[in-house]
């Protein structure tokens, strides 16, 4: 699952974690411009930071989604697993309860 070409840029919420991406980067034009050329592991805690921002349970919705996914993945693939579906669920603004059982 690759990161880069998953993430909705054209949503809002991606829209709102470029502001929130600037001012987070102390408004350096060149850190923000060299934030999507970063690798993947570089950027899952920044977004997971965003997230936070969001105010998402961040180790509800790891264990939530860890049980969703259909088999068993890597910690990166479910963290980037949880990220996209966390944008999605902030897009269209959808709550969630994170207890899967």
């Amino acid at each position: 699952m690759n990161l880069n070409e998953t993430l909705p840029k054209s949503s809002n919420t991606f829209k709102e974690f470029r502001e929130w991406l600037y001012v987070y980067l102390k408004k350096d034009v060149n850190k923000f411009k060299q934030f999507m050329t970063y690798p993947v592991t570089f950027k899952i805690p920044i977004l997971i930071k965003f997230l936070e921002y969001k105010e998402v349970p961040i180790v509800d919705a790891i264990a939530y989604y860890n049980i969703l996914y259909p088999t068993k993945i890597d910690y990166d693939t479910l963290l980037t697993y949880m990220i996209l579906m966390e944008f999605h669920r902030l897009e269209n603004k959808r709550t969630t309860n994170y207890i899967p059982f």
